[in-house]
């Protein structure tokens, strides 16, 4: 009996149950270290960045088609600006001529097309500078994105 005493001591005493305990820490450790949820974190990771390079440079080739329309786009105002200034000499010249010769300048019919054309010139200028205004923030921005 006394072996018998000897085995059931051992198997349930006190170093025993401490042993167990301790082993159990082991294995609940082994089961925190969870490497596929790490794993998992790490391909989501991997994904975004790619995900994210991919719009970054979507992003930057908008902002370069952006800042060129936009350069483009003042380079042509510019121009009509320009056509807009001489339609006006011709017809403050058209004016001055008439005048001379005791004409009423609204009886031609090619001034009063100039007039027309002047007042609708003046228009859409100014709707493009006023378009150009609201997008200069953006236009920043975009340069800012291609430094």
């Amino acid at each position: 009996m006394s072996t018998r005493n000897t085995v059931f001591s051992r198997l349930f005493g006190k170093q025993f149950k401490s042993e167990l305990s301790a082993s159990d820490d082991i294995q609940s450790a082994i089961d925190g270290l969870n490497a596929s949820e790490l794993d998992s974190g790490l391909s989501d990771l991997r994904n975004n960045e790619s995900e994210l390079k991919s719009i970054i440079s979507q992003a930057r080739d908008a902002a370069n088609s952006f800042i060129s329309n936009f350069d483009s786009l003042e380079e042509k105002l510019q121009g009509y600006i320009d056509n807009r200034d001489r339609l006006e000499q011709a017809l403050s010249s058209f004016e001055g001529m008439a005048s001379d010769l005791g004409i009423d300048a609204d009886q031609s019919e090619a001034y009063r097309l100039g007039q027309e054309k002047f007042t609708e010139a003046e228009n859409t200028a100014t709707d493009v500078v006023g378009l150009q205004n609201e997008l200069y923030e953006l236009y920043e921005l975009a340069n800012e994105l291609n430094r």
